[in-house]
């Protein structure tokens, strides 16, 4: 089994400008921490930071040395214990929420593995074999590529827990501010 670090990590804008973006369309865009070549679909231990917009302590503060979870905390603590539910071949092993960004470790099992948990995974994720560094790519294979990639295991559950996070926090604020 193959361990992999993915970070979602963003620095200062300036740091951004700098060192990790480039312009597309005249605009900077910020370049993807991904493996270009590795499958996001594989048997492996993913260990995932996702931080926050801005490095903002949304989700919480650190007193007396004990993290103390805010409302949007424990929204994200709750939904994290949820994500072996996304699909059969996730299983979720360690995770801490901090202020500002969230540590976590899912392990996507063989294609076979059924985690108990989940109904789904009856899919039709494939294993994706990437193109060699070397070898020249026709505008049809690259956007062949690019809908396999958005088929991949990890960028999924990652972005369905985004969607239901910040839908839940989101549907938190409106409460809040419909009381005032």
């Amino acid at each position: 089994m193959t361990t992999l670090c993915i970070f979602e990590k963003r620095g200062t804008l300036e740091h951004q400008k700098t060192k990790r973006m480039t312009k597309f369309a005249d605009k900077y865009r910020i370049e993807p921490n991904r493996w270009q070549y590795w499958d996001y679909s594989a048997s492996a231990h993913y260990f995932i930071t996702i931080c926050t917009d801005g490095h903002l302590c949304i989700f919480g503060k650190i007193q007396d040395g004990q993290m103390i979870l805010s409302q949007d905390g424990q929204i994200i603590a709750t939904e994290i214990q949820q994500i072996p539910s996304y699909h059969k071949r996730c299983l979720l092993d360690e995770w801490i929420v901090m202020p500002n960004h969230i540590h976590l470790i899912i392990t996507l099992e063989d294609y076979d593995f059924d985690n108990g948990v989940s109904n789904i995974g009856k899919t039709d994720v494939e294993k994706i074999h990437e193109f060699s560094p070397n070898t020249p790519k026709t505008k049809a294979e690259i956007k062949t590529y690019r809908k396999q990639r958005r088929q991949m295991l990890i960028p999924k559950i990652i972005g369905k827990f985004k969607m239901l996070t910040s839908k839940a926090m989101n549907q938190q604020i409106e409460v809040t501010d419909s009381k005032n």
